[in-house]
């Protein structure tokens, strides 16, 4: 599901890698707007809400993560894809809102009249300082500062529990091998003997089915490698394998050489029982520890890739918020070209995150090679 908000985050990047960054470097170049109001009013809003839907993915990322973690029981029944998909089409339907201002604010303070010189393509709000506060504080300070609370929690969280597996684990470490302690396999005399009990020739039968099923069972090394399917196989059969049963009891009518040799059997078969539990009462501890692990090594690593986009993201994007803010109460404070090159770093952070997807997340890697060759 946490890859669906990724891949809604670089749907936004590509946006801004294939519209927004070349129409800017274009302008830059002209050095003035030759391609109308209406192209201008498209690119500032493809620009606006790109730029917003990455900020309101990252959050609902954070979000995602979060739950995950805190309250992982309860979330684990709401995290769907339809319920992903809802969130990110919220998270493009706000980005869009965009549109409303950038394409009519004329209409709603000018009168229907544009202020902004036809050869400069800029928002008709550019110097209403209240408004681009608002929008600054809910588009950007607002989410992240949330964002990073979110995470801070997330990581005492993911501390917490791994000073308790610290405590349970035991030092064997993520591979886990475990070998039966009972002999591998039987002679085949003691396979071949007759054991008769009186006259009834089943029980005889039963015991040499027994003794194969036994010599078959131990002749076994069972190894689990860190993995939940492995490991939930492995105490299936050690489920299975603990309830050998109860030999049935022989004839009354049997010798007492029989009566000898059915102790005996009846000894073998609960000293083999007695040592195979002991065995695997120990192993299935260790089975739990090592599912608690690697969930655990899950989070850990959700976590790390969002703190380094977060990171990104925050380094790329702060720049240009500041000079935005600085801009809507002094005009004259920042230079254009200051301007542009903040903006510029943050188009940069589109740029990046194709690169700290891959790093961060093993499915991304595999695809971002095989698309390399």
């Amino acid at each position: 599901v946490s890859n669906l908000f990724i891949v809604s985050l670089a749907v936004a990047d590509v946006i801004v890698g294939i519209i927004v960054m070349p129409m800017s470097a274009f302008y830059i170049f002209t050095e003035r707007w030759m391609l109308g109001v209406a192209v201008c009013q498209i690119w500032i809003g493809v620009d606006y809400t790109a730029s917003t839907a990455s900020i309101l993915n990252l959050f609902i990322l954070s979000l995602d993560r979060y739950w995950s973690v805190r309250q992982p029981l309860k979330y684990l029944h709401k995290r769907t894809k339809r319920r992903a998909m809802t969130m990110i089409g919220i998270v493009w339907a706000v980005s869009s809102l965009w549109i409303i201002p950038i394409s009519s604010w004329h209409y709603f303070a000018h009168g229907g009249v544009r202020t902004v010189e036809n050869e400069k393509c800029d928002t008709e709000y550019a110097k209403n300082s209240a408004f681009k506060l608002v929008t600054a504080f809910f588009n950007f300070y607002l989410p992240v500062s949330v964002m990073y609370i979110l995470y801070f929690r997330i990581f005492i969280a993911i501390r917490k529990r791994s000073e308790f597996e610290l405590g349970q684990r035991n030092p064997g470490g993520t591979v886990l091998s475990y070998k039966s302690n009972v002999p591998n396999s039987l002679d085949e005399s003691d396979c071949n003997d007759d054991l008769t009990f009186g006259d009834d020739h089943r029980n005889n039968d039963s015991s040499r089915d027994n003794c194969r099923s036994d010599k078959l069972t131990h002749r076994e090394n069972y190894s689990v490698v860190g993995g939940v399917r492995k490991i939930r196989q492995v105490e299936t059969f050690l489920d299975k394998t603990v309830g050998l049963g109860p030999i049935a009891p022989p004839s009354v009518d049997g010798s007492s050489r029989n009566g000898d040799d059915f102790d005996s059997v009846l000894t073998l078969h609960d000293d083999k029982n007695r040592r195979l539990t002991g065995g695997v009462t120990g192993l299935k501890e260790r089975l739990k520890t090592m599912r608690q692990s690697s969930s655990l090594n899950k989070e850990i690593k959700a976590a790390r890739q969002l703190g380094v986009i977060m990171g990104a993201f925050t380094l790329c994007f702060l720049p240009y918020f500041i000079l935005f803010l600085v801009v809507a109460f002094c005009d004259d404070c920042v230079k254009p070209a200051h301007l542009t090159a903040a903006t510029w770093v943050g188009y940069l952070n589109s740029t990046l995150n194709p690169f700290l997807y891959p790093l961060c997340n093993a499915n991304f890697r595999n695809r971002f090679k095989s698309m390399l060759g």
